[in-house]
């Protein structure tokens, strides 16, 4: 009986008409965060900037004033853009909260997490957001492979990363969350299409090492920064940054602009003084 009611509920499901909303956690990045939304507004129903006004754990960093940003995305794309600003102590209290505010008060089908420097090419996010409605993927959660940057756009980890980030997911009665990122309940489908990550591509350095102060969770290698960053080389080998997962990160490949997301090239180059 059970198996008959979930089939179902599935099957209720399957025929809604599907409501996405991209999810963007905006505290920083506000080099990424417009490039960000453009690469996948026109292909979401709406796109949610979560503000807050304190990082996590209380860390003392560099307040960044994405405020302009926000509202030139207001006056362009209008009633897609929706605002919530509230605190958190942590990614894993937050992560609920936002899924619980998607669902109920968006009438969201599908939670989409996009952080401010995660970035998708046009025919990529098409892709993506197609699987939400075929009949093999529309009930699963959607898992992205990522393309890591270093240093700058054109140096990136090669070969991709095993990591596979979750990025879309249908928000069905029986979903679980165990912590940030990480659900239960929902059959997971690899879709092996490509989202760019430009984490540690910023217009000032100390903004890398911020971004660590904010996170806890993994053993982080001593003096990385350092090591890897500050003393960055096209040849590094195997320079992950957290205990154990070193190799991860194997090596450097050169990109060129054609393989960039729109919009990426001409942020970079504003950067250059």
């Amino acid at each position: 009986m059970k198996l008959l009611l979930n089939k179902f509920k599935s099957f209720l499901f399957l025929i809604k008409p599907k409501r996405i909303v991209a999810v963007s956690r905006a505290f920083n990045c506000e080099e990424w965060v417009e490039i960000s939304i453009k690469s996948v507004i026109d292909h979401v129903d709406a796109v949610l900037i979560v503000r807050s006004d304190k990082a996590y754990l209380n860390a003392n960093i560099e307040y960044e004033d994405i405020e302009p940003i926000i509202d030139k995305l207001k006056q362009k794309y209008g009633e897609k853009i929706v605002v919530l600003r509230k605190n958190w102590n942590n990614e894993d209290e937050q992560f609920p909260d936002l899924i619980k505010y998607v669902k109920n008060e968006m009438k969201a089908t599908h939670f989409m997490m996009l952080d401010t420097d995660e970035v998708y090419k046009r025919e990529d996010i098409k892709e993506l957001i197609a699987l939400t409605k075929k009949i093999k993927t529309f009930n699963k959660a959607l898992y992205v492979d990522m393309y890591t940057y270093i240093k700058s756009i054109y140096y990136r980890v090669a070969p991709m990363e095993p990591y596979k980030p979750l990025s879309i997911f249908p928000l069905v009665d029986y979903l679980k969350v165990s912590s940030f990122r990480h659900i239960e309940g929902v059959p997971r489908f690899n879709t092996g299409i490509p989202m760019h990550h430009f984490a540690l591509v910023r217009k000032k350095d100390e903004r890398i090492k911020a971004k660590f102060a904010t996170r806890n969770t993994y053993t982080r290698v001593e003096n990385w920064y350092e090591k890897f960053y500050e003393n960055f080389s096209p040849e590094i080998k195997d320079f992950h940054p957290i205990i154990g997962q070193h190799s991860q990160w194997k090596s450097i490949e050169i990109v060129k602009n054609i393989d960039l997301p729109d919009g990426v090239q001409d942020e970079f180059k504003s950067w250059i003084v």
